[in-house]
């Protein structure tokens, strides 16, 4: 039995980023950072998991690792683009130097998805752009009509972080600077990682996860995004999830459903770290992203109701299991509390005065987050063996939290009548 039950995550070592979103061949395939030797990022490559409904998953071999002279200290982040009958993997190689490192942008190519050759003449992209520091990488590639585009994350001279726009007639090269799509104001990031760049709803949106933000329960790292009608014109930032454990989020877009779909990385930097398991890290259930409202919203996709199996009354004095989904709606939830306990941990949720509480406590967290909401509808909530994702309101609002709740789990409940509580399907149901 792996460390979780049904989110995607390594058999062992440390683990981060979502890379290569895609579909190809009939399968939904998601790679992600991956070091299997070790619980730290010294040999960091592409591990890679296959779906045909994106519930049920096949562990495919690595992907990628570190074994050039250009991405000797780690294949990094990056993203996968379909040319052809031939899946590329574009991502970052990264070469520790004497004072500093170098950062390149690199090509593999596979025909069937499961064994990947890097592109011969890598690195594609050698340098980055004048007035970029060596911090330059996680390309998000995509195509437009005959050519093919690619967002870059960087960091200014003036330590601000940047996001960068490559084009090429060819996949393979040669790349050349087009312009900086947005550079960060201050206090919005020394570095911004892990863009991306779409259309969704009619609106452009620019989707980073800083380093170095004016935070400080986040240790300055968070995923945010701006929305705009122009392509080059990004002024407010917005958060996507407000848990602690959600960070470069990456998207694609779903040909088969038609619909953008987001995973997260369920850890953080400096946070991760402190965790002493052999594995580590996992990534965050696949989620629909939507505008409404002037902000991005972030729902469970609708096939994750297949891993619903039995179905028990949510009360007071209940007693669950690790691997659960709990769900109560009203039209309007004036007030109530939701505590999940066992001996060495809490999580609570709370509502009153139009004021949502989040209260985490185990032997790593001592949380409490406090938001302003109109109302609650719905309440959502996914548990496994200590991640914890909370939807409200279908994704208005979400919470991406680790929380050790393992063993037997107790229920309180105060101004809840109909809810539920379903066991979810877990461990060999779910993995090949």
């Amino acid at each position: 039995m792996t460390r979780y039950g049904y989110h995607i995550a390594p058999q062992q070592g440390w683990s981060n980023d979502p890379n290569g979103l895609c579909y190809f061949q009939g399968r939904y395939h998601v790679f992600f950072q991956n070091n299997p030797l070790e619980t730290n990022t010294k040999t960091i490559g592409w591990a890679h998991v296959s779906s045909v409904d994106l519930i049920h998953w096949k562990r495919e071999p690595m992907a990628l690792m570190p074994d050039q002279d250009y991405d000797q200290d780690g294949c990094f982040s990056g993203s996968a683009i379909q040319v052809g009958e031939a899946l590329y993997l574009l991502y970052t190689g990264h070469k520790n130097l004497a004072q500093d490192y170098a950062e390149t942008q690199c090509l593999a190519v596979s025909q069937d998805a499961v064994t990947f050759e890097k592109f011969e003449n890598n690195p594609i992209i050698t340098t980055p752009p004048t007035g970029n520091t060596h911090r330059f990488r996680d390309p998000k590639v995509w195509q437009e009509q005959e050519k093919f585009y690619a967002v870059i994350g960087g960091e200014s001279r003036e330590n601000l972080g940047q996001v960068n726009l490559y084009q090429s007639d060819s996949i393979t090269g040669p790349w050349e600077y087009v312009r900086q799509v947005a550079q960060a104001q201050t206090g919005q990031g020394t570095m911004w990682e892990c863009p991306d760049y779409f259309t969704l709803d009619g609106k452009r949106v620019l989707l980073i996860s800083p380093k170095g933000l004016d935070t400080t329960y986040k240790g300055g790292f968070d995923t945010t995004y701006f929305l705009s009608d122009e392509p080059a014109c990004f002024e407010e930032m917005q958060v996507l999830d407000a848990g602690t454990d959600f960070y470069a989020a990456a998207t694609f877009f779903d040909p088969i459903k038609q619909r953008r779909l987001v995973w997260g990385w369920f850890g953080l930097p400096g946070e991760q770290e402190k965790e002493s398991q052999q594995q580590v890290g996992a990534l965050t259930l696949p989620r629909e992203l939507r505008i409404k409202d002037g902000s991005l919203w972030m729902q469970p996709i609708a096939e994750l109701y297949k891993l619903r199996e039995q179905c028990q009354k949510l009360e007071n004095g209940l007693v669950i299991v690790e691997t659960t989904e709990l769900i109560f709606q009203s039209k309007n939830l004036s007030a109530f509390t939701l505590k999940l306990s066992t001996e060495e941990a809490s999580y609570q949720i709370s509502y009153a005065h139009q004021q949502l509480t989040l209260e985490i406590k185990d032997a790593l967290r001592d949380r409490i987050d406090e938001v302003s909401l109109d109302m609650v509808e719905e309440v959502r909530l996914f548990l496994d063996r200590g991640l914890t994702e909370l939807f409200i309101n279908n994704g208005q609002l979400t919470f991406t939290n680790k929380c050790e709740l393992r063993g037997p789990i107790m229920i309180e409940t105060n101004g809840i009548t109909n809810g539920k509580v379903y066991l979810l399907a877990s461990d060999e149901k779910i993995w090949q």
